[in-house]
C-alpha cells in the first residue's frame, strides 16, 4: 500500500524556512505544497485556481 499524499496549503504571506509547513515539505515524502505567484497581495481567482 502506498503512503497518502499530504497537501500543504500555506496562507497569506506563505511560511518561512523554520515553519512546520516548510520543514514537512523538505523532510517528508509524498508532500505537495501549493505555491502562489504573489503571497502578499493575493488575487482570489488566482489563489483558487492553484
Amino acid at each position: 500500500m502506498s503512503s497518502p499524499t499530504v497537501v500543504i496549503v500555506p496562507g497569506w504571506r506563505n511560511s518561512g524556512p523554520g515553519h512546520w509547513q516548510s520543514l514537512w515539505t523538505e523532510r517528508l515524502p509524498n508532500v505537495l505544497r501549493v505555491e502562489q505567484d504573489d503571497w502578499v497581495s493575493p488575487l482570489k481567482h488566482a489563489w483558487v485556481a492553484r
